[in-house]
């Protein structure tokens, strides 16, 4: 009988050094698994109150796996509507994966994306009153001209927004990253932590 504790033991040990590996990999989905199989061993074992916590981490490993699908889906959605220019359906996205940030405690990234939330939410604002105008930038210039970020460069008379290839573009035009190494920075710096150069 002793024998087959300490298999069922051994078996949990490795079981515990998967879910680990699991988790350095953000495989979230294999954690929750993992301890679910765990918990029924430890339930085996006769320990209740030990599997009833690994069963309870599995839940919480697998609803994290589960709001994480959802920002990835969420990002490809934003992604897709950026490249047809469609700011406030990127908005919306951004919104909504900042509030699913939140629920799995990762505050950095849900302050980051309701910041660019917001300011697409204005994009959008502005985009289809300039779109649908074929007038030059010295005739907007005393409206629009303090709307416009200070690092963008303006390379045309026209007005109207050109739809970006993908995601990065975007955080290069709002100053979320730096022109020169592409490491992320906030929109408030002047000078990259990472490069040290001006931005």
């Amino acid at each position: 009988m002793s024998s087959e504790r300490e298999r069922m033991q051994q078996a949990i040990n490795r079981a515990l050094k998967a879910a680990n590996r699991a988790y350095k990999g953000n495989r979230f989905a294999k954690v929750a698994e993992i301890y679910y199989r765990i918990a029924f061993m430890l339930n085996d074992l006769g320990d209740e109150a030990a599997a009833q916590n690994f069963s309870m981490s599995a839940k919480k490993f697998k609803e994290k796996n589960q709001i994480i699908n959802q920002i990835n889906l969420a990002m490809k959605i934003a992604d897709e509507a950026y490249s047809k220019g469609d700011f406030a359906a990127v908005a919306e996205n951004y919104f909504n994966i900042s509030s699913l940030s939140e629920l799995i405690g990762d505050a950095t990234t849900a302050e980051r994306f309701r910041s660019e939330s917001e300011k697409f939410a204005k994009t959008a604002q502005i985009q289809p009153h300039i779109s649908k105008t074929d007038i030059s930038m010295s005739q907007l210039a005393p409206n629009i001209q303090s709307q416009i970020p200070s690092t963008v460069e303006i390379k045309s008379a026209k007005v109207g927004p050109r739809p970006a290839l993908n995601l990065g573009d975007a955080m290069l035009a709002l100053g979320l990253v730096c022109p020169h190494c592409g490491a992320e920075i906030g929109p408030d710096l002047e000078v990259c932590p990472n490069c040290n150069k001006t931005v």
